[in-house]
Parts: structure tokens; C-alpha cells; sequence
């Protein structure tokens, strides 16, 4: 007869088969395991990347917001695949309205990267935040079929049924060459001359805009971040899929917001040309909770092309959907093909795990990640698959129209050097409009469906404005010349 600690071995060893049998673990997440602290958070956008700050030779870890609080990123051993680490993000917020962030991005250039691509490992400094277009993992073919593979680990203690957060996402690589003016003109400029209007004429370029010495915006824009064309997301205790598209070749920050709970599909009529879908929605089951789980991905992304013909402002235009399918521990969760991605002159996204907090939400939160994987095909061997690519095509481009370059002084004028616009410095109150964020106006419904109905209305007239500018004469010889701000 067993004794009584006899019994509750006895009794520990059979809940230990039953749990491994499942794939659970017996305790929550590998608490034994010796845990380090990581520090060397990394700026990828303009800046190279060490060695010493990537980790597990795959990531490089940022973060946002979480000053002064006891969030944190910290790393152990994989004890049961020592060639892997585990992660374990812990998120809690500073309760003072700020968003925040802790997350391991793919995107980074080291300087063994910039040395094959420019013949040297110094930065050039005029090269600036435009060096994050160039990271490895962003330049991966755009007509490849995308995998990717990892497991996540939700401890029921760590996660709130309140609350928006991203825990994987793909993002887009915005090049700060390509800016805008508030007139609806479209321009690259080259890094001298970004480099020029940015740091060498008492300007400051912060968050998109370039700010005139005085502080004031100039109203010129550059691309800088913007919506994440895809996420996995824990809303209200659901888990979430939402994808996004954006066809222009300027992509704002902002945009179109979908507010909560995520809807299914959405077209914003302030800015018709960024496409919202969600994907999938599940709520969070006892069963997912305190043990590992498998996402794996598989991603074909949207294609994108430029022609004034389509677009006489901004030329980007969608030429094929995507295909994405998400498998948790091999089951299918859905097999999904509409619009996905950024216009990104041929960049795919690029993967982001960890925990984002875009909406300051004020519940902690924790997540382990392990064991990512990534890999991709240019040519599928099955019909079936073979045949679901070709239907993704939508708009067949013949001939690509790059947008055109403009030049600019250190009197902040500007010149084209060629295309249909020259870029003018000036605030467009009615671009100031479409930035309103409606839900910090508290009006009822029917005064946003109006107030979007005007600035629609304003839009309008004002596109039509500039057609029939550019079909004068005399249009066509002022705008070859220069303009600079009052």
C-alpha cells in the first residue's frame, strides 16, 4: 500500500505523462531556467547594428514607452534545443497615457551588410533613416511564398481579458526619401538632399513632417512608419487577424482607424485608397493558456506597381491580392486572399514579435516566444497552388511610371528634375482636416458622417482644381519653376 508522499509522487508522475502526452507543460513557463536581462536595445532605423546587440543571430530588440517602469525583455536557454533562446517579454504600462512597446524585429543593418551593398562598413551620413530599406529581411522576393514559424506561450496569469494588444506583426520599410507637399504633390529626393532639408537648414524633421526653424510646419511631408500591414492581436480576450493595404507610394502615419471591436471590413472615406480586413477572430480558450503554442504562417503578399494613368496624384496602384494562411499547432485556421501589404517598391513586411501597446492600455501583460523560423519558395511544384498564385493577379501594369525627383536649395527652394509636380512649401488647411481625429471631437455619429461628408466634398473640388490647372498652359510653365515658403 503506497504511502502517503508514495501517493502524491505517484500522483505527480501521472499528471507529468498526461500533461507531456498533451503537449502542456507541467508548471507555468520554465520559471527555473536562468533568466538574463536584456539591455542593449537597438535604433535600426538610422543607425547600424552591432553584433553584440542581435540576438540568437536572428533579432535585435526595441523598445518604447517603458521608462521608468518594470517592463522588460529577458532571455534563458532553450533546454530542450540549446541552439534556440526563449523569450519572455513582460509589459507593464506606466499608467500615464503613453503608448509603449518591447519587441524583437527581424529589419536591421549591420555593418557587414552596409559593406557588401556600398563597398564600405561606414555609415554614410546623409544615408540617415532611409538605411532601414536596406535591412536583409525586407529584401526578400515579393513574389515568394513566405513562411514563418514560432511558438508563443500565454500564461493565464500574465494576460488581461481587457485590452488591445499586437503581439506579432509585420511592418512596413517607409523611405524618408519620398515625400509629399500639402498640395497633393508626389517626390523623391535624393539622401543629399533629404539630408540637406532635414539637418543643415535650421529645419527639424520629427514624426513625418519637416518643421520650419520657428517650429512651424512647412508643410512638406515625409514617409515615416504607418499602419502594420498585418497582426496577430489580443483584443477584449480574443485573439485577432487583421490585414491592411495601402496602394500609394506616399503612405501617411495615420490614416484610416478602425476603432474597437476590429470590423470585419473597412473602407475609410477619408482616405478610400487604404483597405482594412480582419481576417479571423477567436476567443482566448482555457486550452491556449499556460503552454506552448505553434503559429505557423504561410504569406504571399500583395504586389504593387506605379502609373499616373491610374492614379494622376499618386501613381501606386494594387496589382495583386495576397494569400495568407495560419496554422496553430497544424490545425488551419483560415485560408484568407485579399489586400495586403505597402507599396514599398518591391519590400515585403518584415516580422515583429513581442508586445505592442499602440492604444496606452493600462493592464500589464506578459508573453514568451521561442524557436522562429523563417524560409520562403519563388516556385510551387502543386497545381492547386500554382493556379490560387495566378488568380491573385488583379491589374495587369504593362509600364512602371516612377514617381519624380525633385531638387532642393538651402533657401528651401525647390526644382524639378523630372516628373509632373514640383513640391511647394505652404499649409493646406483642408489636409489639416483629413488629420482631425474624429473621436477627440465627441460628436454623435451624425455630425462625423457630416464633417466627413465636407472634408470629402473639399477633397473633391480640390482634385479637380488641380486637373484643370495642369491642363493650362500657363500651369504647365509655373510649374517648372520654383516655389519656396512665405
Amino acid at each position: 500500500m503506497l504511502s502517503r508522499i508514495g501517493m502524491s509522487v505517484f500522483s505527480c508522475l501521472v499528471l507529468l505523462c498526461l500533461s507531456q502526452a498533451q503537449g502542456q507543460p507541467v508548471v507555468s513557463v520554465n520559471e527555473n531556467l536562468l533568466w538574463k536581462t536584456f539591455e542593449n536595445y537597438a535604433q535600426p532605423t538610422g543607425k547600424l547594428t552591432n553584433e553584440s546587440a542581435i540576438l540568437n543571430g536572428q533579432f535585435v530588440a526595441t523598445q518604447s514607452g517603458i521608462d521608468r517602469s518594470v517592463s522588460g525583455l529577458e532571455y534563458a536557454e532553450d533546454p530542450d534545443d540549446l541552439d534556440n533562446l526563449i523569450y519572455r517579454f513582460t509589459m507593464s504600462p506606466r499608467h500615464d497615457g503613453k503608448k509603449s512597446r518591447l519587441q524583437l524585429i527581424t529589419c536591421y543593418v549591420t555593418p557587414e551588410d552596409l559593406s557588401e551593398k556600398f563597398g564600405s562598413p561606414v555609415l554614410d551620413p546623409t544615408l540617415g533613416s532611409s538605411l532601414i530599406t536596406y535591412c536583409n529581411a525586407a529584401n526578400e522576393p515579393e513574389n515568394g511564398i513566405h513562411s514563418y514559424s514560432y511558438d508563443i506561450f500565454l500564461p493565464r496569469s500574465g494576460i488581461s481579458e481587457s485590452g488591445y494588444f499586437i503581439l506579432t506583426q509585420w511592418q512596413g520599410t517607409a523611405d524618408p526619401n519620398i515625400v509629399k507637399d500639402e498640395q497633393g504633390c508626389v517626390a523623391r529626393l535624393s539622401n543629399e538632399d533629404r539630408h540637406r532639408l532635414c539637418e543643415e537648414m535650421g529645419n527639424t524633421c520629427d514624426d513625418g513632417t519637416v518643421l520650419l526653424p520657428n517650429g512651424e510646419s512647412s508643410g512638406i511631408h515625409y514617409q515615416h512608419g504607418g499602419y502594420p500591414p498585418l497582426i496577430l492581436a489580443v483584443e477584449d480576450g480574443n485573439l485577432i487577424v487583421a490585414a491592411r493595404s495601402d496602394e500609394r507610394k506616399f503612405i501617411e502615419k495615420g490614416g484610416c482607424g478602425v476603432g474597437k471591436p476590429t470590423p470585419y471590413n473597412r473602407t475609410c472615406a477619408l482616405h478610400p485608397r487604404q483597405q482594412h480586413s480582419l481576417l479571423w477572430r477567436m476567443p482566448i480558450e482555457d486550452s491556449m493558456l499556460d503552454r506552448w503554442i505553434n503559429l505557423e504562417w504561410k504569406i504571399k503578399w500583395s504586389e504593387y506597381s506605379s502609373n499616373y494613368r491610374f492614379h494622376p496624384e499618386d501613381p501606386g496602384v494594387l496589382t495583386s491580392n495576397a494569400w495568407i494562411r495560419l496554422s496553430i499547432d497544424g490545425e488551419e485556421m483560415f485560408d484568407w486572399k485579399g489586400p495586403c501589404g505597402r507599396n514599398d517598391e518591391g519590400r515585403i513586411p518584415t516580422f515583429r514579435t513581442g508586445i505592442n501597446n499602440p492604444d496606452a492600455e493600462p493592464y500589464p501583460f506578459t508573453m514568451y516566444m521561442r524557436r522562429y523560423e523563417y524560409d520562403y519558395v519563388t516556385t510551387v511544384d502543386n497545381t492547386d497552388e500554382a493556379e490560387t498564385l495566378r488568380s491573385l493577379i488583379v491589374r495587369d501594369v504593362a509600364t512602371t511610371q516612377n514617381i519624380g525627383r525633385n531638387t532642393v536649395n538651402e533657401d528651401m527652394i525647390f526644382r524639378r528634375v523630372s516628373g509632373s509636380c514640383t513640391l511647394r512649401p505652404g499649409v493646406n488647411f483642408v489636409n489639416l482636416l483629413t488629420q482631425t481625429k474624429l473621436s477627440s471631437l465627441k460628436a454623435n455619429r451624425k455630425t462625423r458622417e457630416f464633417y466627413q461628408t465636407l472634408v470629402k466634398a473639399l477633397q473633391s473640388q480640390e482634385e479637380k482644381i488641380r486637373r484643370l490647372e495642369r491642363k493650362l498652359p500657363s500651369f504647365e510653365e509655373n510649374d517648372s519653376q520654383s516655389y519656396s515658403p512665405k
